[in-house]
């Protein structure tokens, strides 16, 4: 059989191709988002502006594509704008899924709230800095895409009095936003509090289990010469691929290619 040096040159080619889109998809497995971007503060969800502060935050598929699709959340972060750097406050998160449209309520309690919740996080005596703040998780919490996030925090103050504020950017979003704060006394988890629209900037470390996105469109190769080649493509969905999705798309690009 006569040797081929084009035939050659592009299965190498084509080895080369399917060897960077599996390094690609492994590396994206796990991936950092950010929900929020505004850049306003406020004295929560860290403690301790007061005594006692309990909040509650919705982040919705909307919100965030990522939530769209199955994953595991291994930590939270809060990006702090002013920092305190007095011991003692404490805090604890919870985290659970809801439905998408599921709604925050004024008179619904922090009790209720972080029924059938997963307590993630827990701290005895918080430090932070300035920045991004991350809390690993106590066990990686599983994810439903297509669900709300629902995310509530308790915080006890330096003292009863607060007196360590740690403010926090948020985003604007409607009734996003569940608060009961207070000195001097815990009013506790059994009553009723205000509704905000100030959800706080948070990023969320994730883990995809499932298929999170479509395949990609608008293959193409172009500028191909014995050892080289300009390939391009659309993305679709959120962007994160398995390998099996990609593996049709990968064999139309073979065609054009051979």
């Amino acid at each position: 059989m006569a040797y081929n040096r084009r035939d050659f040159m592009m299965k190498k080619l084509l080895f080369s191709v399917l060897l960077l889109l599996m390094t690609v998809i492994g590396a994206v497995a796990q991936v950092t988002v950010t929900i929020g971007e505004g850049t306003s503060y406020q004295s929560y969800p860290l403690p301790g502006y007061y005594g006692w502060n309990y909040n509650v935050f919705l982040y919705t598929p909307t919100a965030a594509a990522a939530l769209g699709a199955d994953c595991d959340i291994s930590s939270i972060a809060f990006n702090v704008s002013t920092n305190s750097t007095a011991t003692g406050s404490e805090m604890k998160i919870w985290v659970k899924d809801v439905d998408a449209d599921y709604a925050l309520a004024a008179a619904t309690t922090f009790g209720e709230y972080t029924t059938g919740a997963t307590l993630v996080y827990e701290s005895n005596d918080l430090s932070t800095t300035a920045g991004w703040n991350t809390f690993d998780f106590i066990s990686d919490f599983s994810h439903e895409g297509g669900n709300a996030l629902l995310v509530a925090v308790r915080g006890e103050g330096c003292s009863t009095s607060g007196g360590c504020s740690r403010s926090c950017y948020y985003t604007t979003a409607t009734n996003t936003y569940w608060f009961k704060n207070q000195d001097n006394s815990d009013p506790g988890t059994d009553v009723s509090g205000s509704l905000s629209g100030n959800r706080a900037n948070i990023q969320l470390e994730l883990t995809y289990t499932g298929a999170v996105c479509l395949s990609p469109s608008g293959l193409n190769a172009t500028a191909i010469t014995h050892n080289s080649a300009t390939l391009s493509w659309s993305e679709n969905g959120i962007g994160f691929c398995n390998m099996e999705q990609i593996i049709p798309s990968l064999l139309v690009l073979i065609q054009r290619l051979v």
